[in-house]
C-alpha cells in the first residue's frame, strides 16, 4: 500500500494483486484487478473505501483531538444543500475531527474513492475525474 498527499486530495494506492482473490467473482465474471475495482458485487469497492477511511481516521488522529468514524450528523430542517446531499434522518459522513483546521472547530470528511481506468472514466481527464467525485 502506499499513501501520498497531493493537494487536498490523499492519494492511497491499495494493491490488489497482493490479496488472495478468488477466480470468479460472486456475479460470475472473471476476478481481475479491473473487474474487482469495478464490480458492485464482490465487495472490493467497500474494502477499498472501509480500508481508506480506517487509515485516514488512524493519521489524522495522530495530529488532532476527537476522531470519530461514522459520525451522526444532525437532522436537516429547512437549508439549501447541493444536489446529492444525503438528507435523510441518520445520515453520516466517514470521519470527524476536532482542530483540523482551527483549533476548536470540527472537521466532516467524507471519503470518495474513484477508478481512473473505469470504463465510465474512458474519455474524462483526471482533473474532471477529481471534479466529478
Amino acid at each position: 500500500s502506499e499513501i501520498r498527499l497531493k493537494g487536498t486530495f490523499l492519494i492511497y494506492n491499495l494493491t490488489l494483486s497482493s490479496l488472495n482473490r478468488p477466480t470468479l467473482c460472486v456475479c460470475g465474471a472473471p476476478s481481475t484487478i479491473n473487474h474487482c475495482l469495478t464490480c458492485k458485487l464482490g465487495g472490493y469497492i467497500s474494502l477499498r473505501h472501509d480500508s481508506l477511511k480506517s487509515t485516514i481516521a488512524i493519521l489524522i488522529e495522530q495530529v488532532c483531538k476527537d476522531t470519530v468514524l461514522e459520525p451522526s450528523l444532525i437532522p436537516v430542517t429547512n437549508e439549501q444543500l447541493q444536489r446529492g446531499t444525503d438528507v435523510s434522518d441518520g445520515a453520516r459522513l466517514d470521519v470527524s475531527t476536532r482542530g483540523f483546521w482551527t483549533p476548536l472547530d470540527r472537521a466532516f470528511t467524507d471519503i470518495r474513492v474513484l477508478h481512473p481506468q473505469a470504463q465510465s472514466n474512458a474519455n474524462t481527464s483526471l482533473f474532471q475525474m477529481y471534479r466529478r467525485h
